[in-house]
C-alpha cells in the first residue's frame, strides 16, 4: 500500500492529510488544556479575557469542527485513506464500547487498593468524584453519552439490516 501522497495526486487528497495534521495538533492542544484545567483549576491555560475567548475559538474550530468535517468529507479521501478511515472507525467503535468497563476496573482497583488516608487516594478522589456524582460533567459523559452511543449502534445496525432485506 502506498501511504505517501504523491504530488500527482489531486489537491483534495493532499489537503485531507494537511487538514488532518492541523486537526491533530489542535486536538493535542485541546487535550492539554483539558488536563491543565485540573492542575490550575482554570480554563484556557490561565489566559484571561479576550485572549481566552480567542484561544478557545481557535481550538474549537481546528480541534472540534475540523475533525467533524474530515469524518464526513469522503470526497477528499482516496482508496487508501478510505480504508484507513474505516479501520479508524472500527477501532473507535470498540474503544467507546470498552472504555466504561476499563474505567470501572481502574476505579474499583484504586478504590480498593489505595489506603483511604493517603495522598494518592485524595488525588484519585479529586478526579474520580466528578465521574460518579450524579449530574456532574463526568457522570453525563460516562453514562448518558455512552448509553446513547450503544443505542445508536443497535438502531443503525437494525436499520441497515432492514434495508438490506428490502433490497
Amino acid at each position: 500500500m502506498n501511504t505517501a501522497i504523491e504530488h500527482k495526486d489531486p489537491l483534495r487528497y493532499r489537503a485531507y492529510y494537511w487538514l488532518l495534521n492541523l486537526s491533530f495538533v489542535f486536538a493535542l492542544i485541546g487535550f492539554a488544556e483539558f488536563l491543565t484545567r485540573f492542575v490550575i483549576e482554570k480554563q484556557g491555560f490561565g489566559l484571561e479575557g479576550s485572549a481566552n475567548s480567542i484561544a478557545a475559538l481557535i481550538v474549537a474550530v481546528f480541534g472540534y469542527f475540523l475533525p467533524f468535517f474530515l469524518m464526513i468529507a469522503r470526497f477528499m479521501r482516496d482508496d487508501y485513506m478510505e480504508g484507513l478511515w474505516k479501520r479508524t472507525v472500527v477501532v473507535l467503535a470498540y474503544s467507546v464500547a470498552v472504555w466504561p468497563f476499563v474505567s470501572f476496573i481502574v476505579a474499583w482497583s484504586a478504590e480498593l487498593g489505595l489506603p483511604h488516608d493517603s495522598a494518592a487516594y485524595a488525588v484519585w478522589r479529586k478526579y474520580y468524584v466528578p465521574f460518579i456524582s450524579e449530574g456532574q460533567r463526568g457522570d453525563v459523559i460516562a453514562s448518558t453519552v455512552w448509553q446513547t452511543y450503544m443505542w445508536l449502534f443497535v438502531f443503525i445496525f437494525q436499520f441497515l439490516r432492514w434495508r438490506d432485506t428490502r433490497g
